[in-house]
């Protein structure tokens, strides 16, 4: 019988590498949502099991002075939705295809504090969100100056434009 086994951030990490490839790829994103949303909720329970101090979530919760509930119900209201039908099997949701974006970007932000080192896909994808975000950036910090080199300024570009930027990047 054929096995695999796998721990809980590296289940995450191939989640999130996954995700990210599907997303420069302009896959459905009802499928990348759903990969980003699960490694999003693993990464978000370890680091607030493991390095609470260094959570992105708590981070984002202070500066929006809200409440774990409130922040944990809008950033998977839309991940909620598409895993239950129980209660709303006629419900429609709509939701902003920047919503996975960020639910990539925070999960990776999160894993970075857990292993302290990413991979291919995970550090381009930081780098091109920060890249597509730069107009809120500080100019002067190491962090813009390596999205602006590696992607040049993409906040003005047409999503599939941003998407292929991405894409690009990881096939080399």
């Amino acid at each position: 019988m054929d096995t695999t086994k796998v721990s809980k951030i590296d289940a995450a990490s191939r989640q999130l590498d996954a995700a990210i490839r599907l997303l420069f790829s302009d896959f459905d994103i009802i499928a990348v949502h759903t990969l980003a949303g699960t490694a999003s909720k693993i990464t978000s329970d370890l680091v607030e099991k493991l390095a609470l101090d260094k959570s992105w979530d708590k981070a984002a919760q202070t500066v929006n002075n809200l409440s774990s509930t409130e922040y944990f119900r809008i950033v998977r209201e839309t991940q909620n939705f598409l895993k239950h039908a129980k209660n709303d099997a006629d419900e429609m949701h709509e939701f902003a295809l920047s919503d996975t974006e960020y639910l990539i970007f925070w999960a990776v932000m999160n894993l970075a504090e857990l292993r302290h080192r990413l991979n291919i896909e995970q550090s381009a994808f930081q780098l091109w969100f920060l890249a597509s975000q730069s107009d809120v950036l500080d100019p002067s910090s190491e962090v813009y100056k390596s999205a602006i080199s590696l992607f040049g300024d993409l906040t003005s570009y047409p999503r599939a434009d941003r998407l292929a930027a991405g894409l690009s990047k990881l096939k080399g």
